[in-house]
């Protein structure tokens, strides 16, 4: 006797076996940097060929083939030439605003950052600053230093 077996019932555990043995979709770069040193802060691997980016988050550091291997159809790849990239870095309390202002005040730091060791000196150094920037101080009133 020859038993039947529906088609049905074939057709449903084909295909799971099918979706079982596919790959899984590899991740696809939204942008991939190359072209320049890359420094990962990471003392492991402190430089890299390229990085992949995708959703805002990194996909993959390190040789240039490798991480090209995540290049889809929609990835822009950008040529660093020959620059370096860095990581973002966020400073949640910083001082840079300092930096311009000290770049054209009166440096008022002890050495080896700067010349004043006393009164004497302190004032030395205000007058010079006075004198190479008479507009400043005839618009403002005010002699700037830092330090």
């Amino acid at each position: 006797m020859v038993k039947h077996i529906p088609a049905l019932g074939i057709v449903p555990a084909v295909a799971l076996a099918i979706a079982c043995t596919a790959k899984a979709p590899r991740d696809v770069a939204a942008t991939i940097y190359t072209g320049g040193t890359i420094v990962t802060v990471n003392d492991a691997q402190p430089t890299a060929d390229a990085i992949a980016v995708k959703d805002g988050k990194i996909l993959a550091v390190g040789g240039r083939d490798e991480v090209l291997a995540l290049k889809g159809t929609e990835t822009q790849v950008v040529d660093l030439g020959g620059r370096t990239m860095l990581p973002g870095f966020i400073d949640a309390h910083g001082h840079v605003f300092n930096v311009g202002v000290q770049a054209v005040a009166a440096n008022l730091l002890a050495p080896p950052d700067g010349q004043v060791t006393d009164i004497a000196s302190l004032q030395a150094v205000l007058r010079t600053w006075a004198e190479k920037s008479p507009a400043v101080v005839a618009r403002t009133g005010w002699i700037i230093g830092m330090g």
